[in-house]
């Protein structure tokens, strides 16, 4: 009886570890393309000095997918100082109004290149 015991608790543990984790993918690429939306095609579609950031993005558990200073889009997160982003910065996004909107940028930007370097 006992056996049956632990083995419901130990079942128990494995999916509770199983469904409360959340899945980081902040930094990871993401795709802007495809999209009938216009506020997204923009930001898929301008420059290489483009800084957008689409938030709510479904494809990233995070939730925003983004570009920064022309870079490929990726994953990426709200923030209010760095110690919000792990290995990366907190920066405005907004020219107008710097302290309205931050997004974490990575420090490595090797992990976001240039459009002109895909």
């Amino acid at each position: 009886m006992k056996q049956w015991k632990w083995m419901g608790v130990a079942a128990s543990l494995v999916v509770a570890a199983m469904t409360t984790g959340c899945a980081n993918d902040l930094y990871s690429p993401c795709d802007l393309t495809g999209s009938e939306n216009p506020t997204q095609q923009a930001c898929a579609t301008e420059g290489d000095t483009v800084t957008c950031a689409i938030d709510p993005f479904f494809q990233c558990d995070v939730g925003t997918c983004a570009r920064f200073e022309g870079s490929t889009s990726y994953c990426t997160t709200s923030c209010s100082d760095d110690l919000d982003c792990g290995d990366g910065r907190c920066l405005s996004f907004n020219i107008i109004d710097p302290d309205a909107v931050k997004y974490c940028v990575p420090n490595d930007r090797t992990l976001i290149t240039s459009v002109d370097e895909q």
